[in-house]
Parts: structure tokens; sequence; C-alpha cells
């Protein structure tokens, strides 16, 4: 048994408690549930699996690893292009490389409000892998003007 004190909270544990000071350099994703609120999940590996790659993209993704182990700031790249242009194989292939590095990849696939407060609480350098951003955070956005209009709304 294992407990774990959490201000004035105790939790009990079975045996396969393990507590590290960083995360682990492996691929996770934000999950969220009502009763407990945000964790991480392990995920498998994104790995590549082409025989051939065609294009710079083993070059980009070495001057992304090396230009955010230069700057003492967050670096941020987005991938746009049409369907089939490489930008899946591209984040497996920066996934790859910032593991390699020792650098957990977290993957964000949902959007719940009070993620990014979760995410700035990882005090280590990971790489945050927002998968289909557009999609996810569109939803936030038309939700966050319902909200707004409901609140705002005429008599209200």
């Amino acid at each position: 048994m294992n407990v774990v004190n959490s201000g004035n909270s105790y939790q009990i544990y079975g045996n396969g408690l393990n507590v590290y000071k960083a995360l682990p350099s492996q691929v996770y994703e934000v999950v969220f549930s009502q009763f407990t609120g945000f964790s991480l999940v392990q995920h498998d590996d994104l790995e590549v699996n082409e025989d051939k790659i065609y294009g710079s993209y083993d070059k980009r993704a070495d001057k992304i690893l090396k230009s955010f182990g230069a700057t003492n700031r967050n670096l941020g790249v987005i991938l746009s292009g049409i369907k089939g242009s490489g930008k899946s194989l591209f984040a497996r292939m920066l996934s790859e490389k910032a593991l390699k590095a020792n650098i957990p990849v977290i993957i964000v696939s949902d959007y719940v409000p009070g993620i990014a407060n979760f995410i700035s609480s990882i005090n280590q350098e990971v790489m945050v892998l927002f998968d289909e951003f557009e999609k996810i955070f569109s939803k936030a956005t038309t939700a966050s003007v319902r909200s707004f209009e409901s609140t705002h709304a005429k008599g209200a």
C-alpha cells in the first residue's frame, strides 16, 4: 500500500505507484474526467513507418529541435497544407526526434475548458502536439460565443 498526501487529502494506491520528478520521455495524451480532472495517459509512440521519405522533412525536424534548444522561450510550429502534403508524417518525425532528445510528447486531441492551465502546470520541456487544431478549437470558440450570448441576452 502507498499513501499520497496532497494538502489535507490522502489517497491510497496499490504497490504499482511510481513517483517521478519529471515526465518520462514517452508519448502521452491529455484526457479529462469530470470526477478526477485532467491527466495524461500513455499513448503509443508516433512512429514513422514509411520506407521512403521524399523532401527535407528530416532536416526541418532537426532545425526545429535545434531552434528550440537555442531559445529560452516557447517555440510554436504550425503545419498547414492540403490533405496528403505530409503534415502527419512530419509531426511523427518531429515526435520521434523529440523523444530521442528526452523530450516527452503530449497529444491534445480534444478541447476542454481549463486545458491551457493544465498544460501550463507541466514544469518541464515537452512537445505539445495539437491534433487537428482548427477543428478542436473552433468548437471551443463556438461554445464560448454561445455561452457569452446566453449570459448577455436581452433581459438577462
